[in-house]
């Protein structure tokens, strides 16, 4: 009996040191765009870079059927202190602000609010300045993609 606690909590010990080990830290400062590529990339998502009208570089990947970009903001020198998910619902005017109201005051982790055209932009906002991980940056996509498919479910309400 002892010696089957021991062998579990041994197996236990390497899947918890395992999974630490593969948590890259993330510097003070915060993250540049290729580290961010890169734990898009580890989690299977095709990235591609592009440009804003600034000459800021931004990464737009895919999750749950829907394109959204990622933004890497407050930066200093290639170190950037926190990041945006964000992406367009397309609403053909038939959203609210009630109905846009109604989401925030029930979700924590990704608002939304209507664009000039009514349609709906929802985003989420994370911070990695003081230092992190790359698992935490995991976290947050994890939590982006239960955002995304419960707004799409919220949208097929209307």
């Amino acid at each position: 009996m002892v010696k089957g606690l021991m062998a579990c909590f041994g197996a236990l010990l390497l899947v918890m040191m395992t999974a630490a080990a593969s948590a890259k830290p993330i510097p003070l400062g915060g993250i540049t765009v290729l580290e961010l590529e890169g734990v898009l990339k580890s989690q299977g998502l095709a990235v591609t870079q592009d440009k804003d009208e600034q000459g800021r570089v931004f990464l737009k990947t895919e999750l749950s059927g829907k394109i959204f970009i990622v933004e890497l903001l407050n930066c200093q020198k290639s170190r950037c202190g926190s990041v945006q998910f964000w992406t367009l619902f397309k609403g053909q005017g038939t959203w609210t602000l009630a109905r846009v109201n109604q989401w925030n005051s029930t979700h924590r982790f990704a608002y939304a609010y209507l664009d000039d055209d009514k349609d709906v932009v929802l985003k989420s906002d994370f911070f990695v300045e003081r230092g992190t991980t790359t698992d935490f940056v995991v976290s947050q996509l994890e939590l982006w993609q239960l955002a995304l498919e419960e707004f799409a479910r919220y949208q097929g309400a209307i």
